[in-house]
């Protein structure tokens, strides 16, 4: 099965970019516009090894949607990744990964396997 990435980012053409680099290197992407969106999404399709996470959106912000992903017994098992144009504090600290937009696209995939293999050890120490 192919392994899927959520990009949740209200910036349509940084979905796209995402999207199709991330579908070069052989994953199944799914994007959203929102924070609420995702939620709403995840409430129903769980399968994803990953989630990409704008911090500044409207609505539900991408700080606020990871907390929500990782008190759900549901979806806490999913590796996030925060990324934003700016500054913002503890996003290292809230989620698995964080980059800075724009960032070298070349490193997308190191980090996305990076914030998985924590997502997995945290896991394992948890129930081991």
């Amino acid at each position: 099965m192919t392994e899927r990435i959520l990009i949740v980012d209200d910036e349509e053409d940084h979905c796209t970019l995402f999207r199709l680099l991330l579908e070069e290197d052989g994953y199944e992407v799914v994007t959203v516009g929102s924070g609420d969106q995702a939620l709403e999404l995840l409430q129903t399709d769980r399968e994803f090894v990953a989630a990409l996470v704008d911090v500044v959106m409207p609505g539900i912000d991408g700080i606020e949607t990871v907390k929500a992903m990782q008190e759900s017994p549901e979806t806490k098992r999913i590796a996030t990744i925060l990324m934003t144009a700016g500054q913002a504090k503890n996003m290292e600290n809230v989620a698995n990964g964080a980059f800075y937009k724009p960032m070298d696209i070349n490193k997308l995939e190191g980090l996305i396997q990076e914030a998985i293999q924590k997502r997995l050890s945290r896991r394992q120490a948890f129930e081991g």
